[in-house]
């Protein structure tokens, strides 16, 4: 059993109690008051204000007057009246209301999104609170299986534009089941992220999205973190011993290659987050039947994300803005270039 239904089950149980409490004190009050004491002496026998009896006796004279001649009273006449409103003042009006469940539905986002959205697109200021509401009402928030337990408040620490560019692999798939390979990177300080997809995934291919990557970005590279997929390290491969070919480009750029623990992909979460995001704004939406569609569409995608994609823990400004406001740079537009060197 649930707890909201337990909680209803507890309060239905009190209010019952109460109900006939109120019906016994009642009787009482009517008993004294026929064997000739006054009301105010058999509410004193009762143990009950004189105010609340006489408000009991008016709910009960218009009740009876309302009921057949004959009738008794019951306890169930001594409930509590619901104290909900016959109206909701502040309540949303329908095309509001519209606009929010059409804005959840295309976008899958939380109210504050959404609140932000109806605020930038269509000058309609309301809190973020009344969103959930609406979007509860509907019936668009699914319910969790299980309780989720409070997570430890973690601060990340602030970087620097080019301090640290995660890259990770994602794989694809088209509508005839063939294979590809995303390639991602992102930078942590200012969110700016950059994607591409290859037929193979490998030494090769990794380099070549390396150097795509600092064409890109607009700022200067220190440090790159992977995971230890062959295509970046051979760490895990105790076979081979010489040094990886995408290491060996690292070094070469003059960036430091940082591995991070096997089976640990947290550690990687923000290139994994963006892979999320992918799925949900673009991937999903379409069954792709050729390579060049994808390739088309991801990188309208990546210039959307970068100069369009507001979000809130950017102050809800894109990667572009938050870059130029908060580290003073002078960035306009990022070009999405591509080396020829793989398919």
């Amino acid at each position: 059993m649930g707890k909201i239904k337990q909680k209803n089950i507890k309060r239905e149980f009190l209010l019952t109690l109460k109900s006939k409490e109120r019906y016994r004190w009642f009787k009482d009050i009517q008993r004294y008051i026929k064997e000739g004491k006054t009301a105010k002496e058999a509410c004193k026998l009762a143990r009950v204000s004189r105010g609340e009896y006489y408000y009991w006796k008016r709910r009960v004279d218009e009740i009876l007057s309302l009921m057949k001649e004959g009738c008794q009273i019951r306890p169930k006449i001594f409930r509590d009246l619901s104290s909900k409103p016959h109206i909701s003042p502040n309540q949303v009006s329908d095309t509001i209301r519209d606009l929010i469940i059409k804005i959840r539905k295309k976008t899958n986002a939380g109210a504050e999104y959404v609140a932000h959205q109806l605020l930038i697109k269509h000058q309609v200021n309301i809190s973020t609170s009344g969103v959930q509401k609406v979007i509860k009402r509907a019936g668009l928030i699914k319910k969790r299986k299980y309780h989720q337990k409070k997570k430890e408040v973690f601060i990340s620490r602030q970087y620097e534009p080019g301090e640290k560019v995660q890259i990770d692999t994602k794989h694809l798939k088209d509508k005839n089941g063939k294979k590809f390979y995303q390639y991602s990177a992102i930078d942590l300080a200012t969110g700016i992220i950059y994607k591409r997809i290859y037929e193979n995934i490998d030494p090769r291919s990794s380099c070549n999205f390396l150097l795509e990557v600092v064409d890109y970005l607009p700022f200067r590279i220190h440090r790159i973190q992977t995971d230890n997929g062959f295509e970046y390290t051979w760490r895990l491969n105790p076979d081979i011993k010489q040094i990886h070919s995408f290491t060996l480009q690292c070094k070469i750029l003059g960036y430091e290659h940082i591995l991070i623990p096997p089976a640990s992909p947290t550690y990687n979460s923000h290139v994994e987050r963006t892979h999320r995001i992918d799925k949900q704004e673009l991937w999903n939406k379409k069954k792709y039947s050729s390579l060049q569609s994808m390739k088309k569409d991801l990188k309208k995608y990546v210039t959307n994300f970068n100069h369009n994609r507001a979000t809130k823990s950017k102050n809800w400004m894109t990667p572009i803005e938050y870059t130029n406001h908060k580290f003073d740079l002078n960035i306009s537009k990022l070009k999405y270039r591509v080396r020829k060197v793989c398919n």
